[in-house]
């Protein structure tokens, strides 16, 4: 298998991951620091979870349990973003517009999961 951030499903988590981090700079910062903090870590664990599974794969298996933490994340990431919603730390618009690029991102990471899964 190539390298990882050859990986569509790498590439795209990654990007997110920084756009999450670029805009939590806006975050009010007393307030919202613990939910700045867990958004990121969330964010960043889909790409890191992606490339640590590619490289410390032995068996497909790994691959695949890996995977599955990263789609974990995501759905951590996305009660995050509605939370950050909620709390007024979004608009709508780009409240809406990250929802939507995480489920393509998730979408793909099931995709992924099933075929390493039935390649396992």
């Amino acid at each position: 298998m190539a390298d990882f951030r050859e990986l569509r499903v790498y590439q795209e988590a990654f990007d997110l991951a920084v756009d999450i981090y670029t805009r939590a700079r806006k975050f009010p910062s007393l307030e919202a620091r613990v939910v700045v903090s867990q958004l990121r870590r969330s964010a960043l664990s889909v790409p890191l979870n992606i490339a640590e599974g590619h490289g410390r794969r032995v068996s497909q298996k790994d691959f695949t349990h890996f995977v599955a933490v990263a789609i974990g994340s995501v759905n951590e990431t996305l009660v995050l973003l509605d939370f950050a919603l909620r709390m007024g730390y979004f608009k709508e618009e780009e409240h809406r517009t990250f929802c939507e690029r995480y489920t393509v991102l998730i979408k793909q990471l099931k995709s992924l999961f099933t075929k390493l899964r039935q390649n396992g």
